[in-house]
């Protein structure tokens, strides 16, 4: 499969000038840091624990970003049909997925780097969190990609991510006072994600079991992302 970066430059300033006009796409940006500023400075008094904050503000930029902004801005290429016409161009399913990508990743950054500095954590420790956090990230867009590609708009998007986004969402953050919950979690990235940056905060050797079998858990989300998203996507070319 061909990769032509003139092409994917194109579509990813398409892509992030839509996305900036996009509502629905905006408030899911927003949501995450709502929330970091509610926590952090309204009620921090209850909680008293910034990694905990950081944990349950990231754990909603990665249930959001990569699966509802992801599906909304696929979906808003079926609604205006543009979409069709990718497909019957040579734009392949790569260049189209990549440009989008590409758009959340940028998002994941942002808003990863703000929940960051709202959390006051230590600052030495960013370049790490968000290598850790664009890789769950890739392990989960894959999934807001096929999302995207079997809705039928944007409404239709919002309905099927919204249990994706349970999934990934509650276990991570409940899995340290339940124990299904800690072993649901153990499957997601987004817990995996937590494990990693809680060993990088304690100076774990990076290749310690634990990390490795949460490499080998965001590893295992992508291989399954990547084959459930050209599934879904040559089945809507054929459709089409």
């Amino acid at each position: 499969m061909r990769l032509r970066f003139y092409k994917i430059k194109a579509l990813f300033l398409k892509d992030f000038n839509l996305s900036l006009k996009n509502k629905n796409v905006m408030a899911m940006l927003l949501l995450p840091i709502l929330f970091g500023v509610l926590f952090n400075y309204l009620l921090f008094d209850q909680l008293q624990d910034h990694l905990y904050i950081l944990n349950m503000c990231q754990n909603l930029i990665l249930a959001t970003i990569p699966l509802s902004v992801q599906s909304s801005m696929i979906a808003e290429e079926k609604e205006k049909n543009t979409m069709r016409t990718l497909m019957l161009s040579d734009v392949s399913g790569l260049e189209f997925l990549l440009s989008k990508s590409l758009v959340s990743f940028l998002y994941i950054l942002v808003m990863s780097t703000i929940n960051f500095f709202l959390c006051e954590m230590n600052a030495e420790l960013l370049p790490a969190f968000l290598g850790l956090s664009l890789l769950a990230g890739i392990a989960i867009i894959f999934f807001g990609s096929m999302v995207g590609i079997l809705a039928k708009d944007q409404a239709s998007a919002s309905t099927l991510s919204t249990p994706f986004m349970l999934i990934l969402y509650l276990p991570a953050m409940f899995a340290t006072f339940n124990d299904i919950m800690a072993m649901i979690g153990k499957c997601m990235p987004t817990y995996a994600l937590q494990l990693m940056f809680e060993n990088v905060q304690n100076n774990v050797d990076f290749f310690c079991m634990d990390n490795l079998i949460c490499l080998a858990t965001m590893l295992f989300w992508i291989v399954a992302g990547i084959v459930l998203f050209q599934m879904a996507y040559k089945k809507n070319q054929r459709d089409n």
